[in-house]
């Protein structure tokens, strides 16, 4: 995400609550784009595929099978399903 992005949506958040203190310390709030009091980021501050692939970087290392092979299975289900029912259309039985 690029720092202009960032600093569009970004918004301060209290350090005075805990609980806003243990999401920066988890995080490091937004601390790589060289802010040092706590802010928060605006959810739409990433398109649905920057987030998409945040989270399959972050979540493919705790993954038994990989996102990618997951996906392939997903399609062959579908395709199976599609062909299954074009040929019951065919032999007039569906």
């Amino acid at each position: 995400m690029t720092e202009d992005r960032v600093r569009l949506h970004k918004y301060h958040l209290s350090s005075a609550d805990e609980q806003n203190k243990n999401w920066a310390r988890k995080t490091g709030s937004l601390s790589d784009y060289g802010y040092r009091t706590i802010y928060g980021l605006e959810a739409d501050a990433m398109t649905w595929e920057e987030l998409t692939a945040v989270f399959d970087q972050e979540a493919s290392p705790h993954l038994a099978v990989p996102r990618a092979q997951v996906n392939q299975r997903r399609l062959k289900r579908e395709l199976i399903e599609v062909l299954r029912e074009l040929l019951l259309v065919r032999l007039g039985i569906g």
